[in-house]
């Protein structure tokens, strides 16, 4: 997206995802309205919740992201518990993406519900997954 064309959006915040071109960016972004940058996809990112706990500081809504947090993760409980009636331990879970001329494997840092289904309900993926995507390209 052009510099104009998020100039035209009139935001009050602009939040860049840090994947490299964050910082090319930033100088020029940041004379729109005030600019913060959230690492991900490498080691140094903070997960789904961490990056909300960030947004909700912030924007003055620690408490607010903090009940979401709660809530979310009594779901999460629950949900765990009934999947784990019907998918035993020993079962793996995959999450792909098809498209005309390829297939894209996400992990659990790339979006796609990753964060949620491996991490939150503890779901597993196979073994090939976990090796590519977790510990090669923990970007995934």
């Amino acid at each position: 997206m052009s510099k104009e064309k998020v100039l035209s959006l009139n935001p009050d915040l602009i939040i860049l995802q840090d994947g490299g071109a964050a910082a090319k960016v930033y100088d020029d972004i940041a004379k729109i309205a005030p600019t913060i940058v959230l690492s991900y996809g490498d080691g140094n990112s903070k997960d789904v919740l961490g990056q909300l706990r960030d947004i909700g500081d912030v924007v003055g809504k620690k408490q607010e992201a903090e009940d979401w947090i709660s809530k979310y993760n009594a779901k999460v409980t629950k949900y765990r518990d009934q999947i784990g009636k019907v998918i035993g331990p020993d079962k793996t879970f995959s999450i792909v993406e098809l498209w005309a001329k390829q297939t894209v494997v996400y992990g659990k840092n790339f979006g796609r519900g990753g964060y949620n289904l491996y991490e939150a309900l503890k779901l597993s993926p196979p073994k090939a997954v976990k090796q590519t995507c977790w510990i090669r390209m923990k970007a995934f």
